[in-house]
């Protein structure tokens, strides 16, 4: 099972849909844990239906601020166990038995942090279940959780640190670029924290012992998404089922493809040669989805290795990189939305 948490800040911007449906196509979560919607419920279960999600449960934004949703597949049995404006409890059964999952995003507010402590032990007193909490705590650990100029206070992070030893909670290692939030980018205030993470209990760290949490990459956000894998090893893929795509209709190449393919099958029978027209058709998409993939995957590892440098041209560089699979991606929505007329 995989979990993605995301502090999407606003699922209006043009690009938080498509990022979403991005990182669930190539990290096929069980379970997604948004906060910060800035949302309410009919937009979230139109997004659910585009995902393939079975499961959904939000809390509505207040305003112009907040807002969570958990969506989750049915191959696991879900139920909610509570919630507030900070967070969704779930309880997940599988091969494994009953063990909880908590999507909780902490008070933004510096003046608010003690209620986050208090709000984390109230959690850990529902119930004695193997629990899991995953999201934007708000909150760091530790120094080597913050890298800037200005230095953290040693009363949050001893306060921070209190509350997750008197939960029972232990922090699951973060794989790949170790801070999860960056502010001001492109300036001399530039600073980059780790505010996103995943904890568990020790129940549950025996039942999964090889969880892991790995940091990725969006072109939106102040916040990167991360994803805690159960097993620590990718989903298997399924086949795809032949689809037929509007958005091929704008690739040169393919008129003539199907022409060609068409008029050297003349004879058979129309189901064979549909089906043979399919099959060509399969084959070529394949191939340019790979090539889309390819692109994809080049401007990620531009982006993963500016990261973390401060110099101005490294982070135009970083910015450029973020501008262009922002660009992929809108392109992919504007292609989705023809499909859907």
């Amino acid at each position: 099972m995989n979990a993605l948490s995301w502090n999407c800040r606003g699922l209006g911007q043009p690009l938080a849909v498509p990022t979403i449906l991005e990182l669930n196509r190539v990290h096929r979560p069980s379970v997604i844990f948004l906060c910060e919607t800035l949302s309410h419920r009919t937009r979230l279960e139109e997004i659910k239906n585009r995902l393939n999600f079975d499961g959904c449960f939000s809390v509505d934004s207040l305003g112009r601020s907040g807002g969570l949703c958990m969506m989750w597949k049915n191959s696991y049995n879900c139920s909610i166990l509570g919630y507030s404006r900070n967070h969704i409890d779930l309880c997940i059964t599988n091969a494994n038995g009953n063990w909880r999952l908590t999507g909780y995003y902490g008070f933004p507010e510096r003046s608010r942090r003690r209620d986050s402590w208090t709000l984390l032990r109230r959690l850990a007193g529902v119930n004695n279940l193997s629990w899991l909490i995953i999201g934007d705590f708000n909150d760091l650990l530790d120094p080597g959780d913050k890298r800037g100029r200005v230095d953290h206070p040693n009363w949050l992070f001893t306060g921070f640190r209190v509350a997750v030893l008197d939960c029972g909670l232990s922090d699951i290692p973060l794989h790949g670029y170790p801070f999860t939030w960056s502010g001001g980018l492109g300036s001399d205030n530039f600073v980059e924290e780790r505010l996103d993470r995943g904890m568990a209990t020790q129940t549950w760290r025996n039942l999964f012992p090889n969880a892991m949490v790995s940091s990725l990459l969006a072109p939106i956000s102040d916040h990167a998404p991360i994803i805690l894998k159960c097993n620590g090893m990718p989903s298997p893929l399924s086949p795809r089922r032949f689809r037929f795509e509007n958005k091929w209709c704008l690739e040169p190449e393919f008129p003539n493809i199907v022409r060609d393919c068409w008029t050297n099958l003349s004879g058979i029978h129309i189901t064979d040669r549909l089906m043979a027209v399919s099959d060509a058709i399969t084959v070529w998409a394949s191939h340019l989805r790979s090539n889309e993939r390819a692109t994809k995957a080049r401007i990620q590892q531009r982006i993963a290795a500016l990261q973390g440098r401060r110099d101005s041209i490294s982070m135009r560089q970083l910015q450029g990189a973020r501008k262009e699979l922002s660009d992929l991606l809108l392109r992919e929505e504007s292609h989705w939305k023809q499909r859907a007329k």
